[in-house]
């Protein structure tokens, strides 16, 4: 489906968090780094990317999209990479042993 077909509760609103999971996002993102590598889902990506890219697929007929594409792939794997980073500076903090007052 193409962004100009979708329903307008799509624009920048999410559709599958909740409110009361938004609450709680930072255990989403744990979720899904705990079932996805890094390295799979950069795997994943690409491999998104080339089957859009190399299908007949006449939204991608036009150089500017296919310039869109590969710009949007390497915007959300950067934004991945912080997300992973993030959560994992998260789990670091959360699972060392705090230190006592005297």
């Amino acid at each position: 489906m193409l962004h100009h077909q979708l329903p307008p509760q799509f624009n920048n609103t999410p559709v599958r968090l909740s409110k009361k999971g938004a609450k709680h996002a930072d255990s989403f993102i744990r979720k899904f780094f705990g079932a996805y590598h890094l390295h799979e889902i950069r795997r994943s990506l690409a491999a998104l990317t080339e089957i859009a890219l190399t299908t007949n697929n006449t939204h991608f007929d036009d150089a500017k999209e296919r310039d869109c594409i590969l710009w949007f792939y390497y915007e959300l794997e950067i934004f991945i990479e912080a997300a992973w980073f993030q959560n994992k500076q998260s789990s670091t903090a959360k699972t060392k042993p705090k230190k006592k007052n005297k």
